[in-house]
């Protein structure tokens, strides 16, 4: 029954909702529809979807609200209040995107009509420039006749513009004249020449008082333009103009609008003048311009012939019209396409443009809107059925919320009228069922209840008691004796979790210790479980007490010595491995996941020769073969290539219980292998480094011993010997000085507190230039710096970097030295225009012999940079290099500030 009721209610909003629609429909199509007329397209698509949705909403709201007071009743009241505003808001939140939706629409739909007007429009125009800019070409040529040194007489003049083609290459255009200005004294002569040059009825006609004629002397074809014959272009106004500007300017000129004479229908027209000038004249003023001019050929133009077929290019999408203004007079329309001249069809119109076209002199108005046709194609109604389909997709979640609304607050009011009779009888029955329950999965444990969680009484079962030491009864319960006998330093801490429990944020499951009867302590863990209301309030409160103070005890004693283990383990740099009795790892330390890149998840249940896998797994190519019997023999070294290269050591020793079969220890010898490969590489290098002079100077004393030379040759071998002598002093010198800081480790410097500014314009000042080299310059930030270091070492450093700088510079160039404020320090900063260095020379640069220069033309050790290194590290600095190849090179020395209050000392 409620299903019918329900489907032929539907029913009814469906008709009510569709005969509504078809009463806006007809009201728009009859009244609204015609008073829209006049305002844009974008108001009529808004005005047309207010009128359909507006009373559509109406009407559903009203059912709405009727259906909410039927189904509830008298118990409407408030409970209609939250699903009308959620309707109303889900409503208005649609309806609003629906807008967005129909105003993006009509914003995208107006951007492509606009894109399309004006391609429209731009195709227009070109159609009508190019039919314009027929008429020159024609006269155009028969001005080239006559540069050609022809004469222009009757009969060549007919033959040449009847070589044309009139109607195929010069549409429009009623044929080509010839005008010749002729003194009114002279008249009667001209028309005997012309009666006698093949034109025996040629006479003068216009009527013009001037007194001078523009006369048409020759016009072909003449079958259609014999009434031109003869015609004095002077006798009219706006011909006389246009023919006495183009004598002035010497252009092609255009006339203003005309009727044609030869023209029976008077149509609109113009005439196209071109003046003829004499060959090689000199056309610079207006005065020579009208000297040299023979003449003016001319084309009688109709523009309705002339743009005949042209509204064809718009598709009758667009119309338009040409329009002329002679002089200062007002415009008028020589040409039209449609209604583009009615006031109502612009004000209709989508879009609207007027664009000047000059053509000989004149500038003519191309007016052009879009037409009807234009909105249907473009428009296509796309906005308007996006805020349709916005609308219905609104109305459709406003009743569905709607209804889901009404539904529950209905289906709320039904139950609390059925449980209000209920609920204490069952909070009672609950309250004997959860006691029951308690005492029998009780156990050993005690049992309590708190009766009440907003006062102070509790119930204690029997064991409770007895746990404490206590005869059942022996002491009042409640919550002033548990915080009694509740060890203070638990007492915030049980009193946290109770709290925390009674609020919901976590359950009741807290240890603590309790005094018992003999006044000792022990430990005890209680869990409980929160009673509420059907408000959500906390009403009661019952749970168990366990006494676990031995297992405590127990716990205690495991855990004090796995710390003890634990502190072994994680000192140890050594890792260890255990394995029970069935060979399976059973502790891993933390070192050994460390050395071997393993997670605790990877090892977890792995046997001796699986963990022995992993390891095989992560050495190189050329890593060895481990099983268990060869480790059980003697310890294995291995080099890892995951995560990181290490070289360590393994080495098995069986255990000395059931639980721990055998322990696994694994060593990091990465270092003494580093080192003694440093210390082979440096012997091997330091010995090439000294044998390049030695053999030099083996080779120039076997020289000396073995032949006899001038005492001038012996002394230059003898110099050579020296020069090679010096280098080996300085090699040695610099290892021995290498030596001296990595052993001593800045425990020889003398460090003291001094300026830096003086320090390093001193070093600046003592440093020997290279001979045809310029000093260094400084630039330096103002600024008293303090810093703490060793004076002679630190300038030792910039002598290094000084020396560096001019030796790899050989093309000259500025040294610069910087010194700024960075990062709480002080940054030195030594800049070249020299080689430059690549990124991995970068890398190598501060390596013990190690030189940018490879070709041996620089001298040098290749410690310097080294040596510079280490001593800016001893005093706390950093040094670093930024160059590429052939840019130059930038050394940066950055040292740590020192406190003002430092003893402070001057610079050496």
């Amino acid at each position: 029954m409620k299903w019918r009721a329900r489907s032929r209610l539907a029913s009814r909003v469906a008709l009510e909702i569709t005969g509504l629609l078809l009463l806006m429909a007809t009201l728009h199509h009859l009244m609204l529809a015609p008073l829209g007329q006049g305002y844009s397209w974008a108001s009529q698509i808004w005005a047309e979807l207010l009128t359909y949705t507006v009373p559509v909403v109406a009407l559903l709201t009203w059912r709405g609200l009727r259906q909410a007071h039927l189904s509830l009743g008298a118990r409407l009241g408030e409970r209609v209040w939250p699903p009308l505003w959620a309707t109303l808001l889900t409503l208005g939140l649609g309806l609003l995107i629906s807008g967005a939706a129909v105003q993006y629409q009509i914003h995208s739909t107006r951007g492509l009509a606009q894109a399309r007007f004006d391609h429209l429009v731009e195709l227009l125009e070109q159609d009508v420039r190019r039919r314009f800019e027929l008429p020159t070409y024609g006269l155009r040529g028969l001005a080239a006749h006559y540069a050609a040194g022809l004469n222009l007489r009757r009969q060549e003049f007919a033959r040449f513009v009847g070589a044309y083609n009139l109607p195929l290459e010069f549409p429009g255009i009623r044929g080509f004249g010839y005008i010749q200005r002729v003194e009114r004294s002279e008249l009667e002569n001209f028309i005997l020449r012309e009666q006698a040059d093949a034109a025996p009825d040629f006479k003068i006609h216009g009527g013009g008082a001037a007194d001078d004629l523009f006369v048409i002397k020759f016009i072909e074809p003449l079958s259609n333009n014999q009434a031109a014959l003869g015609f004095d272009l002077g006798s009219e106004t706006v011909r006389r103009q246009a023919v006495e500007r183009a004598y002035r300017t010497g252009l092609p000129t255009l006339s203003g609008r005309i009727e044609l004479v030869q023209d029976a229908a008077r149509r609109n027209g113009f005439l196209y003048l071109l003046p003829l000038h004499h060959s090689g004249a000199v056309l610079n003023s207006e005065a020579e311009r009208l000297a040299a001019t023979e003449g003016l050929l001319y084309t009688p133009i109709v523009v309705e012939e002339l743009l005949a077929g042209i509204g064809a290019t718009t598709q009758g999408l667009l119309d338009f019209q040409l329009l002329n203004q002679p002089g200062a007079g007002e415009l008028r329309a020589v040409f039209q396409v449609g209604e583009a001249n009615t006031a109502t069809a612009s004000a209709q119109a989508m879009f609207l443009k007027q664009l000047e076209l000059p053509v000989g002199g004149q500038t003519l108005l191309l007016r052009i809107q879009s037409t009807a046709l234009f909105e249907q194609l473009v428009v296509e109604g796309k906005p308007f059925w996006a805020g349709v389909g916005g609308v219905i997709m609104s109305l459709l979640a406003a009743v569905v919320v709607w209804l889901l609304g009404i539904g529950r607050s209905r289906a709320l009011s039904i139950a609390e009228a059925m449980t209000l009779d209920l609920r204490q009888a069952k909070a009672e029955l609950a309250d004997r069922n959860e006691r029951f329950a308690l005492a029998l999965e009780g156990g050993s444990d005690g049992l309590w209840d708190h009766l009440d969680t907003h006062g102070e009484a509790q119930w204690w079962s029997p064991q409770y008691y007895r746990l404490l030491g206590y005869e059942p009864g022996a002491i009042e319960p409640g919550l002033l004796a548990f915080d009694q006998r509740l060890h203070p330093d638990d007492r915030e801490r049980t009193m946290q979790a109770l709290a925390a429990a009674l609020e919901d944020l976590r359950p009741y499951d807290v240890e603590f210790r309790l005094r018992t009867e003999s006044g000792a302590y022990r430990w005890f863990r209680s869990r409980a479980k929160v009673f509420r209301d059907a408000c959500g309030e906390h009403r009661r409160m019952a749970g168990s007490l366990q006494d676990i103070d031995e297992l405590k005890r127990v716990q205690a004693q495991m855990r004090e010595r796995s710390q003890q283990l634990a502190a072994i383990f994680a000192l140890s740099p050594d890792g260890f491995v255990s394995f029970d009795a069935q060979q399976r790892l059973s502790y891993a330390s933390p070192a050994f996941g460390e050395l071997c890149g393993l997670s605790d998840s990877e090892l977890l249940g792995l046997g001796l020769e699986g963990l022995l896998g992993l390891l095989q797994a992560k050495q190189g190519a050329d890593g060895i073969d481990i099983n268990a019997e060869a480790l059980r023999c003697k310890a294995l070294t291995l080099s890892l290539a995951t995560p990181s290269p290490r070289v360590l050591t393994l080495s098995l020793q069986p255990g000395d219980g059931l639980e721990v079969s055998s322990m696994l220890q694994v060593r990091d010898v990465t270092h003494q292998f580093e080192v003694d490969r440093m210390k082979s590489e440096f012997l091997s290098t330091a010995a090439h480094e000294l044998r390049t002079p030695m053999v030099s100077i083996y080779g120039f004393t076997e020289l000396l011993v073995m032949r006899d030379m001038p005492i001038e040759r012996q002394k230059e071998l003898l110099a050579r010997i020296y020069r090679q002598c010096q280098t080996m002093m300085a090699i040695l010198n610099e290892l021995l000085d290498l030596a001296r800081i990595e052993a001593r480790r800045g425990r020889d410097f003398e460090f003291s507190t001094v300026p830096l500014h003086p320090l390093v314009e001193q070093t600046l000042a003592d440093y020997a230039v290279p001979d045809g080299r310029e000093r260094a310059t400084l630039d330096s930030e103002p600024g008293d710096w303090l810093v703490h270091v060793d004076p002679g070492k630190l300038q030792q450093v910039l002598r290094n970097i000084l020396s560096n700088a001019y030796k790899y510079s050989p093309m000259g160039g500025p040294v610069q030295l910087r010194l700024r404020k960075q990062d709480a320090g002080a940054l030195l900063q030594v800049q070249d225009q020299g080689i430059g260095m690549s990124p991995e020379e970068l890398t190598q640069v501060t390596d013990r012999f190690y030189r940018a220069d490879k070709s041996g033309t620089q001298l040098g050790s290749g410690l310097g940079m080294s040596i510079a290194k280490e001593i800016v590290e001893l005093m706390q600095g950093r040094l670093s290099l930024d160059s590429a190849p052939g840019q130059g090179c930038v050394v940066s020395v950055w040292l740590p500030l020192a406190a003002h209050h430092d003893s402070v000392t001057g610079p050496l």
